[in-house]
């Protein structure tokens, strides 16, 4: 059984209702993404689609390329090595990749995606942008397999098979 702490419970609450996605379905990805852990991280060496936020454009880098061009950067003092590893690095209860905040105009650092405001917002901002591009409606088999894989999957990915075991237990998830 998954405990959320009672901000991220709460904010899950109030982002379902703000975007006008199924609680159950927050829960489940937050169960499978960090297991409520607000503080998780994860590199993902492989990720390629990084965001230039000092030319504010979008960047896709091959793997073996040096990571992006003279002033790719972060805000502020960031230096390029430091915002390219915190870019491919998912952060927070809902895994946010760096590189999709910034996208959506995170401009602070990326480990404040770890806060349950940030991290929850960022998420479900992410969820209905993939809904409303995907046009996937209500279909959540296509709206959780396109938040793991930028694109909707059938209902046969292993990833749509864990965010179905977590709803089936949503019972379980608890604000204490």
């Amino acid at each position: 059984m998954i405990l959320f702490k009672k901000a991220l419970a709460k904010e899950l609450e109030e982002s379902s209702v703000r975007w006008q996605l199924p609680l159950y379905l927050l829960r489940a990805i937050v169960a499978v993404e960090s297991a409520g852990n607000i503080y998780a991280t994860r590199y993902e060496h492989h990720y390629r689609w990084l965001y230039n936020v000092r030319e504010d454009m979008p960047l896709v880098i091959r793997p073996d390329q040096e990571p992006g061009p003279p002033g790719f950067g972060g805000p502020g003092s960031v230096s390029k090595w430091t915002e390219y590893i915190s870019q491919k690095t998912s952060w927070g209860p809902m895994q946010v990749m760096g590189a999709v905040a910034r996208e959506y105009k995170f401009r602070g650092y990326l480990a404040g995606l770890c806060s349950p405001v940030a991290g929850v917002h960022y998420g479900c901002k992410h969820l209905y942008t993939l809904r409303s591009r995907w046009k996937t409606g209500d279909n959540e088999v296509a709206l959780a397999t396109s938040y793991n894989t930028g694109s909707p999957k059938s209902d046969d990915h292993p990833y749509w098979k864990k965010i179905k075991r977590a709803m089936e237990r949503d019972h379980d998830f608890v604000s204490p």
